[in-house]
């Protein structure tokens, strides 16, 4: 699920996008991934921030009844519709971001981490989603990469 709020601004709005499943530790599903497709895109928006209800950022993919060929799809389109999004799109990281929950915030524009925030990719191949790289910045406070297997490969 996704929380959004949107704030006025004189020129475009700023919009704030909540992963809202920490009973999931914000692990995104085929769900999750189509609201953040379809919010992509909105030329209404200047800047979009993506963050995480806490305990974490985005636990990566949830693979309760994911399908790994499907999921890899959607979260590509969603990869793409964020990083093709002429907003600014900024991630606040709190929190681990694994797997997908690292591709999200490499599509922003500029990354800002606090020290209890980990980041982890899959380091094996093929792998169903493509981790997708961005020419931004990253603000970190002391975050932490790692390397890791994910379930789908």
């Amino acid at each position: 699920m996704l929380r959004i709020e949107r704030r006025p601004g004189p020129v475009r709005d700023v919009l704030v996008v909540t992963i809202d499943r920490p009973e999931r530790r914000n692990a995104v599903d085929l769900d999750t991934l189509q609201g953040l497709r379809d919010v992509a895109g909105d030329e209404t928006v200047g800047a979009v921030v993506l963050t995480g209800a806490p305990p974490a950022f985005c636990a990566g993919a949830d693979l309760s009844g994911v399908d790994s060929e499907e999921f890899g799809v959607r979260l590509t389109e969603a990869l793409t519709a964020w990083e093709d999004w002429s907003a600014v799109r900024i991630a606040a990281i709190d929190g681990p971001a694994l797997g997908a929950g690292t591709q999200l915030a490499l599509v922003c524009d500029l990354r800002v981490a606090t020290a209890e925030s980990r980041f982890g990719v899959c380091s094996c191949k093929p792998c169903p989603a493509t981790l997708r790289s961005s020419s931004s910045q990253i603000v970190s406070f002391n975050a932490s990469l790692s390397e890791s297997r994910c379930n789908s490969c």
